[in-house]
């Protein structure tokens, strides 16, 4: 039987999310979030190096993080975590119109919703989070129909999937994990738009059908940052960019940066510590 490491961390929410990523890149298995703690998973290698390597690259990130976060290591059984998790998922209504829902749970509130089938396995953008939900209210609110629409750092496909189920004509998805662009195809074929969602490898792809009318990126500040020219580009005059993976404490940061770029600032839409931005 397998056996799994579990390190739980004091944090606030901020550092928490900004936990979460570093983790997930050393080979976190799974986490759970509390108001003051996060949990952490990782499957215990069974050599005593590796796990001396583990446990000091933990110490490392987290010490990065705050130097006075309570950390405490224990050991656990490997259990089904899938089907403990998915007990957990339920669907979310999120805007005037979309309801996100895993594909084995039914969605039993009001008709007229476009309810959209996601299923996250590895990847970012199940609904649950503040910035997934406030990039789909922009996208509910600022898509066109007929419009093109590219969404970058696509995780589940959720963006692109929901902006074509609103009316947009066609998307492209692009992710640079390999997990979350296998993911986002076996979505958008749930969903029924394979054939005008498609996603690919890589960031901003060459050979685009045209030029998007709308770019969405729900990444983080620095990346949005070093983005911004390339969507500047890309983007024609007059069309929509929304942005999203931003604390409140960013604001003057993209704000700086998109007005470098010629963007002006439509809406800041907001939720708890994280906001989104809607610019042309």
């Amino acid at each position: 039987m397998k056996v799994f490491l579990r390190v739980s961390v004091s944090g606030t929410k901020e550092q928490q999310e900004i936990l979460i990523q570093s983790l997930t890149e050393l080979g976190c298995r799974g986490f759970e979030e509390t108001d003051t703690h996060l949990v952490a998973y990782f499957e215990q290698p069974a050599d005593e190096g590796a796990r001396a390597k583990l446990g000091a690259a933990l110490r490392d990130t987290i010490r990065a993080m705050s130097a006075n976060a309570e950390v405490l290591f224990g050991e656990i059984a490997d259990r089904n975590w899938n089907a403990e998790w998915e007990r957990t998922i339920r669907p979310i209504e999120i805007g005037e119109r979309l309801v996100i829902r895993p594909s084995w749970c039914e969605y039993t509130g009001p008709a007229g919703r476009v309810v959209l089938t996601i299923d996250p396995k590895m990847s970012f953008g199940t609904g649950y989070h503040e910035t997934t939900r406030l990039m789909l209210n922009l996208v509910e609110k600022y898509v066109r129909p007929g419009a093109f629409v590219l969404d970058v750092g696509t995780g589940t496909g959720v963006l692109a999937i929901a902006a074509v189920r609103l009316g947009a004509g066609s998307a492209v998805g692009t992710d640079t994990d390999e997990w979350a662009v296998e993911n986002a195809m076996e979505n958008t074929a749930m969903n029924g738009v394979a054939g005008t969602v498609r996603i690919v490898a890589g960031t901003l792809p060459e050979g685009l059908p045209s030029p998007p009318s709308m770019i969405c990126a729900n990444l983080t500040l620095n990346d949005l940052v070093r983005l911004l020219p390339r969507f500047r580009e890309v983007l024609p005059g007059g069309g929509t960019l929304l942005l999203s993976g931003l604390l409140a404490a960013d604001e003057t940061a993209i704000s700086r940066a998109l007005t470098a770029c010629s963007f002006r600032t439509v809406e800041i839409m907001r939720e708890n510590e994280w906001l989104a931005i809607c610019a042309e």
